[in-house]
């Protein structure tokens, strides 16, 4: 079994490779490392495909059926996709790898290549993706939260988050007094 660490991350792997004896071998590699794998022979079923909500990596290839693995990793980054990229490819020039890189891949590997690299790469990727996930998760759950205050508590995290004091928030509060309507059990 291939593990990069102790800690085991979980997330699923996508593989998009035209060529078949490939994805069946990267399949067969990833579910040796207990990672769920879903292949893909083009771009177009792969984009069609629901993403998981949980953190995932893609492996690609810069040509895939006649269409950009670059271009791909591009729309993926101006998504709100969380996936890592990384790339094997059987032919790749300096330049090819250097702008995959410069886009946010997690690495470039030629085939041939080492199992054992893959495997890190993809953990690498899947540690990527995790926290770019937990990051927008707790992004939608403040907003969420942030949805369910009433104005006036909004206004005061607004105070509060300026940097003022409780003194200051509850001075500049002070012209809402005004609207405080005894309780009857006030003496």
């Amino acid at each position: 079994m291939y593990l990069q660490s102790q800690q085991r991350i979980e997330g699923t792997i996508f593989v998009l490779n035209d060529d078949e004896r490939l994805r069946e071998r990267l399949v067969h590699l990833f579910h040796s490392a207990g990672l769920p794998t879903a292949p893909f022979c083009c771009t177009e079923t792969f984009l069609a495909a629901p993403f998981p909500e949980v953190p995932h990596c893609i492996i690609l290839d810069v040509r895939i059926n006649g269409k950009s693995g670059l271009a791909l990793q591009q729309r993926l980054n101006t998504s709100s996709s969380c996936a890592a990229c990384v790339f094997l490819s059987k032919v790749a020039d300096v330049r090819t790898s250097v702008s995959a890189m410069k886009a946010g891949a997690v690495d470039f590997l030629t085939t041939p290549f080492r199992d054992q690299d893959l495997v890190d790469a993809v953990y690498e990727g899947l540690s990527h993706s995790s926290a770019r996930w937990s990051s927008k998760h707790h992004a939608r759950e403040l907003q969420k939260g942030l949805g369910q205050l009433t104005p006036r508590e909004l206004e005061v995290m607004q105070l509060v988050v300026r940097g003022l004091l409780n003194k200051q928030v509850a001075g500049r509060s002070w012209h809402h007094r005004d609207q405080l309507k005894p309780s009857p059990n006030w003496s």
